[in-house]
């Protein structure tokens, strides 16, 4: 009987000792997706709702695979290819990846090019320059896959003048305005002195096309709170000026 009142004993407190532990790591887990939906929440405070949406839609589905396309939407050899890229996307496999986007990036079927851009954007900020000549996709469904998950990727950067660099290269290679919108929208939260100098240089940029320019000086007013003033567009590129000058 004394055996029998000392082993309930031990799993009575074998099963304290594991409520707690649950508890208490559930707590911890909780207490860490607080504070990431905090931190979330300030760095997009400023941002247009269009796209906060857009950031909060990525930051939920960029680790998430796309379902697969229907196999009618595919050749039998694009089938194999889709097949291939995705299980090289499960397995981490980001080079063997890139070789195969190169490769498949041409594809005159927009769904395999989606699948490039879903296959790609599943590894984050290593992915940003693959990922930035399909916002400028003939297939207005390919460039709006490359725009969530390209803005996603440039979210993930924590170096401010990286990310500002990377968005002015993205900007002076666009002439959709709404896409431009789109991609200045990273432009928000970067501190003024990083984001202005930026901005400045794709309004005095000529392969900046006038849509970019546009955008970035309606990124300007928004970053600085002041109107565009026309005589700040004789300042030198800050980029592109030539040397000594």
């Amino acid at each position: 009987m004394k055996k029998i009142l000392a082993l309930a004993s031990i799993l009575a407190l074998a099963l304290a000792g594991g409520i707690a532990y649950v508890i208490c790591n559930g707590s911890v887990a909780g207490a860490r997706t607080a504070e990431r939906e905090t931190k979330r929440a300030a760095r997009h405070v400023n941002e247009k709702p269009a796209t906060r949406n857009a950031h909060a839609v990525a930051s939920r589905t960029r680790r998430i695979p796309a379902p697969k396309l229907e196999a009618q939407e595919f050749t039998p050899v694009e089938q194999a290819d889709v097949d291939f890229i995705e299980d090289l996307m499960a397995e981490e496999k980001f080079e063997e990846v890139r070789r195969q986007a190169r490769r498949l990036g041409g594809s005159t079927n927009a769904a395999v090019r989606a699948r490039v851009v879903a296959a790609l954007g599943w590894f984050g900020e290593k992915a940003i320059v693959d990922l930035a000549p399909y916002l400028a996709d003939e297939d207005a469904d390919v460039r709006d896959d490359a725009l969530v998950q390209w803005n996603s990727a440039v979210g993930e950067l924590e170096d401010e003048q990286e990310k500002a660099n990377i968005v002015r290269l993205a900007m002076l290679a666009l002439s959709d305005r709404e896409m431009l919108d789109d991609v200045a929208f990273n432009l928000y939260d970067i501190e003024e002195e990083t984001a202005v100098p930026v901005i400045k240089d794709i309004i005095a940029n000529e392969n900046a096309s006038e849509a970019a320019i546009a955008a970035a000086k309606e990124a300007y007013e928004f970053v600085t709170g002041d109107e565009w003033d026309a005589q700040d567009e004789a300042s030198p590129s800050n980029a592109d000026a030539d040397e000594g000058e």
